[in-house]
Parts: C-alpha cells; structure tokens; sequence
C-alpha cells in the first residue's frame, strides 16, 4: 500500500500494545520475498493475489476453526403454539371444476369437509339438505347464479326460523358495485379470484368465530 504498507502496519499496531490474534496478509509478492518477516510478526495466513474465493474461504475457515471461542449459554425461546383451526363443513359452489380442485386442494390438510355444487341451483338443494358452516358462493354461474341462490338460501332460512349461515361470494371481479351487490344479495363477505391461500384460510376462520 502507498504511504505505509501492511508489514509497517502491523509493526506499529504491535508496538502500541495491540494484540493481535489473527493476522492474514494479502499480496501481490511471493511468499519466499517475505518469509522471514511474516514469521518475526507472527502473520498466520499469507495469500497471493489475485486471491481465489474457495482459497479465501479454506484460509478463513483454517484460522477461525483454531481460534477459542467463548460461546455464550444458549437459551431457547419457548416454541409458539401452532394456531388452532377449527373443523368446518362447507358448502363449495362454482361451476369451473378446476376452481373447486384449487380450493380443494388448498385445504386438504386441514379438519374441513367439503360439498361441492355445481351450479346455484344444486347449491339451495345441498344447503336444505344438511347443515354448513359456510358457504363459498360463486357469482357467475348457469341454471341460477350466486346471487339468486343467496337470496333463495336467505329465504328459506328465515321461513324455516335457521340461523343465517355465513356465505362468502366468490368472483372475478372486485370492483365496488359488485361488492355491494354480493352483499345486498345476503352475503356475509367477499373474495376476489383467484383466491390466494392464506386470505380464504383466514376469512373461513375469522368470519365462522
């Protein structure tokens, strides 16, 4: 280096009381230049530039692995307990099947039993047949869409004095006017598709609490 190079350093670091555990000397001269003089200053590595990156690795893994190191007492935070998913049977209605496999598959490992529709018609049969959680409503479908079978769901409900089982609309579109019409046809909540993991995990579970 200009001005002072890395021998004179080490030198005046030494001088002023500094100890040094590790020295690792990068040059450009050969080794047998300046054997005698790294040996008097105690430099444990000395490298040739240019230096490769597996050589720089091995030499600083040489030096650390024979250096003591005082580790601390570890201590383990306690592991946080996996949240609870509570079981849930569902109602799933959408007429694309590779829509229902999706879903399907996204809550496989999970303690939920699913019904499948595939139309709304089929859906207002289903939900008068059994008892649901909720239910996952698709909007755009033939022989009766999502809002229509909402508002039949909603219907019979009330004439036959149920409680209102949440329904969640599903569609492709997540603008406004169609919100408010999903849920001016009774539905409880809404999801855009496609519909992410984690956002339809987290909305079965807070809107079914």
């Amino acid at each position: 280096m200009p001005g002072k190079d890395g021998f004179e350093l080490i030198e005046m670091l030494k001088a002023r009381g500094l100890k040094l555990n590790t020295i690792m000397m990068l040059s450009s001269a050969d080794l047998n230049e300046n054997m005698s003089r790294s040996r008097q200053l105690g430099i444990t590595q000395y490298l040739i530039k240019p230096v490769k990156q597996k050589e720089l690795i091995q030499h600083v893994a040489s030096t650390l692995s024979s250096i003591e190191v005082n580790k601390p007492e570890l201590t383990l935070a306690p592991v946080p307990e996996a949240p609870q998913v509570k079981p849930l049977s569902i109602l799933l209605v959408d007429d694309n099947a590779d829509n229902r496999l999706l879903i399907q598959a996204y809550v496989k490992k999970l303690p939920y039993t699913i019904v499948e529709a595939e139309n709304g018609q089929l859906a207002v049969e289903k939900f008068q047949q059994a008892v649901f959680d909720v239910v996952l409503m698709d909007v755009q479908m033939p022989i009766m869409d999502g809002h229509q079978a909402t508002r039949t769901i909603r219907a019979w409900e009330k004439a036959n004095n149920k409680r209102a089982t949440p329904i969640i609309a599903l569609t492709a579109h997540a603008i406004k006017e169609e919100i408010d019409k999903c849920l001016a046809a009774g539905c409880d909540s809404h999801l855009s598709k496609p519909v992410k993991k984690a956002t339809l995990i987290d909305t079965l579970q807070s809107i079914t609490d």
